[in-house]
């Protein structure tokens, strides 16, 4: 007989560090390919994801729509369109959401980070109920 499993949680929460800013991929050799930092930094955050999604025994329903919510703390270059971009992009890679085309609400905000706090992005992943027509009935 097998162990019943946890439910998964209903909400995933990642503490990423310091602040990725997405890049425009660059024509090169071989083809296009995304700037060297950039894509360090955008696979380190995704062994991160997948790390907590493992621990946390997140697994994203099939046909799942999400809600992501962002907070940025200090860092360099603040971007934060870019930084949403570089948030998804490991989420996806990490296997926390399907596809990030299924987020339906995307929220965020960024503030200094606190002293002696160094810089971080704080992302919190959760199923929406009711897809497309639930978010409509939200707006005014």
């Amino acid at each position: 007989m097998s162990e019943p499993q946890a439910a998964p949680a209903p909400r995933l929460r990642v503490v990423l560090p310091g602040v990725v800013s997405w890049s425009r991929p660059r024509m090169g050799r071989g083809g296009v390919r995304y700037p060297p930092a950039y894509a360090r930094a955008r696979d380190a955050w995704a062994l991160l994801v997948a790390q907590t999604v493992r621990d946390a025994g997140w697994v994203p329903p099939p046909a799942a729509r999400y809600r992501v919510d962002v907070a940025v703390f200090g860092g360099g270059k603040r971007d934060l369109d870019r930084v949403c971009t570089a948030t998804l992009d490991a989420l996806q890679a990490g296997g926390a959401v399907q596809d990030d085309c299924l987020v339906d609400a995307l929220v965020a905000a960024r503030s200094p980070a606190g002293r002696r706090q160094a810089p971080r992005t704080v992302v919190e992943v959760s199923v929406c109920g009711g897809g497309r027509r639930s978010a409509e009935r939200r707006l005014p």
